[in-house]
């Protein structure tokens, strides 16, 4: 798909997204990989999800934004603590102070620096309790990093 079409399409579904659209608005009813409710959910309970927020170190924001960015995320923290969505959550250090650790063979190597080798790190995470996928997706929509990185979504796995 052409990128610069595909930008487009993701700008509009997230533009759906932020008017409240369901997730079956946005990603279509035959996207087999997207559910409009998480599987795991039980009888009408909530869903936990954690949102890895992220972001390319090397995009610099302008001095607006930046002063922007700080009072943003604050009241995003503070409405979806009110709304009683938002468990946890803090920023990371940069990559730069990230250690890697695996284990081969017996053996424990220990590298610095992310694991993953890509523009966008995990700056950050929240762990929010929500209804279902369409609200964490809106959840997730609204937080200031979404409109310069990416925001995942991920269900924790339930017994």
């Amino acid at each position: 798909m052409n990128p610069s079409l595909n930008r487009a399409i993701t700008a509009e579904r997230m533009r759906t997204l932020q008017a409240g659209a369901t997730t079956a608005s946005v990603v279509g009813p035959t996207r087999g990989r997207h559910r409009l409710r998480n599987d795991d959910q039980d009888n009408g309970g909530t869903v936990k999800y954690i949102m890895l927020v992220c972001a390319d170190e090397s995009i610099e924001l302008s001095p607006e934004e930046g002063a922007q960015m700080g009072p943003a995320t604050e009241a995003w923290v503070e409405e979806m603590d009110r709304r009683g969505i938002r468990l946890q959550g803090d920023r990371l250090r940069p990559v730069s102070d990230a250690t890697t650790v695996a284990v081969r063979g017996g053996e424990v190597m220990i590298a610095d620096g992310p694991f993953a080798e890509t523009k966008e790190q995990i700056a950050g995470y929240d762990i929010i309790d929500c209804a279902d996928l369409d609200e964490a997706l809106n959840v997730a929509a609204k937080h200031p990093v979404a409109r310069f990185g990416k925001i995942e979504v991920r269900p924790f796995w339930t017994e």
